[in-house]
């Protein structure tokens, strides 16, 4: 019987061809031709407990799928395409309450690339069919949220290109490059999601900071390569062109991860769901685990770009909330801003020699750069230092200064944050 043959699957390894033609002919393929099909009770005995495997069909197939990413394109892209299976594996999962989502969202994720090496291959359609579907259904499928947040990470230069909020931004999501398109420097993405898509995506496994936390690395490590890479092009350039582009993609990319987790997390109550956020946040930061630019500052020039832009302090100032709460989130808020100013002006340093002129001993690491910023701002001293010398850069207004240099990746970022806002309205 079906359940039988689908239970073999489940061990050993099949020949690619075979796993997709058998999944597809007992599970699949009646998910497309019939919703109202019920494969849960074809199965009466005791065997798929005896044997510890859930009896619904479509679970089997999709967990024998999720080992075979080939497989995994070809079966749940075959017939109507794989944006029908989104739907439709969603309307099955909704419509009988099963556990079916843990077992898709893995094929789904091994299907869009995720684990494979490397894992933006050149099949690019799967990926961007599976993202630009899931984004548009009504409701998340719960135990699959790791799963999206994973295809999320494997595609975060797209989620970054789909959240810009610019005159170019992406009308409707397509796999080619729109008119009008503006590249930033580095990868060029294989695909371009809308604006709403990418919102839409990053709500499906925006409802906790720990679901978002391997996107949220990804996305700093980004941040960090291609501000670095910006840092070179300007110091050739003698301005900060490209480090303010690249911080304004950044910042709308935070803007509509800030909307998505705002939309899902809704429910939740909003004092307490703030305070989490604010100083989870700021504590999440891993401030003492950072050993330096080949460390976790990208994560923490990203963390601390979006803690900036979220703080939110007048809803504690207008909120039924101690004042002395309100100034110790307020004095949080500020060490973080610093924070994110020390690792900008230690990308600069490091990368641009006109920033290490001047450098105060205090501030100069043994190998010549900025001492590492988690320093700074854990020690008044330093960041009076830090501060002072930031001021001390600005002396020539022909000349874009280490002060300049920071303050305009700051400001573009915040403007890419509110440009998001502007579209879907402020929140």
């Amino acid at each position: 019987m079906a359940w039988g043959r689908l239970a073999l699957l489940q061990h050993g390894t099949i020949p690619t061809r075979h796993l997709v033609a058998f999944t597809r002919a007992n599970a699949l393929d009646s998910l497309v031709e019939d919703l109202s099909v019920d494969v849960r009770g074809d199965v009466l005995d005791g065997r798929p407990a005896a044997v510890g495997l859930p009896r619904d069909r479509m679970e089997l197939a999709f967990t024998a799928l999720a080992t075979d990413p080939t497989a995994a394109r070809l079966a749940i892209s075959a017939g109507p395409g794989t944006g029908a299976m989104v739907e439709r594996v969603h309307a099955y999962d909704a419509r009988f309450g099963v556990r079916v989502d843990q077992a898709f969202g893995a094929a789904l994720a091994a299907g869009a690339g995720v684990g494979e090496d490397p894992a933006r291959h050149a099949a690019a359609r799967f990926p961007f069919d599976a993202i630009t579907a899931t984004a548009r259904l009504d409701g998340t499928m719960w135990f699959a949220r790791e799963h999206y947040a994973a295809i999320a990470t494997a595609w975060a230069p797209e989620m970054l290109a789909g959240a810009t909020a610019e005159a170019c931004r992406v009308p409707e999501s397509t796999r080619s490059r729109p008119e009008g398109w503006e590249d930033i420097p580095g990868p060029r993405p294989l695909f371009y999601l809308s604006l709403e898509d990418t919102r839409g995506f990053l709500a499906t496994f925006g409802h906790t900071d720990e679901l978002s936390a391997p996107f949220d690395r990804a996305v700093g490590e980004l941040y960090y390569g291609l501000m670095v890479n910006a840092v070179r092009l300007d110091a050739a350039a003698g301005n900060s062109e490209q480090m303010g582009r690249v911080a304004s993609r950044f910042g709308s990319l935070a803007g509509a991860q800030y909307l998505a987790q705002h939309q899902v997390r809704s429910e939740m109550d909003a004092q307490a769901q703030a305070t989490r956020d604010l100083l989870g946040t700021t504590t999440g930061l891993v401030l003492d685990q950072v050993a330096g630019p080949d460390g976790l500052v990208g994560t923490v020039l990203w963390e601390a770009g979006k803690f900036g832009m979220n703080k939110g302090l007048g809803v504690f100032v207008d909120g039924d909330v101690a004042a002395s709460h309100a100034g110790r989130l307020e004095a949080q808020a500020v060490r973080v801003a610093r924070l994110q100013d020390a690792v900008v002006a230690q990308l600069l340093v490091a990368n641009d020699p006109r920033h290490a002129a001047g450098l105060p001993s205090a501030l100069r690491s043994p190998t010549g750069g900025l001492i590492d910023p988690v320093r700074i701002i854990d020690s008044p001293a330093l960041d009076a230092e830090f501060a002072a010398w930031m001021v001390s850069t600005n002396v020539d207004a022909s000349v874009q200064s280490t002060y300049d240099s920071v303050t305009d990746a700051a400001g573009e970022f915040h403007a890419g944050f509110g440009r998001v806002q502007a579209v879907f309205g402020r929140v």
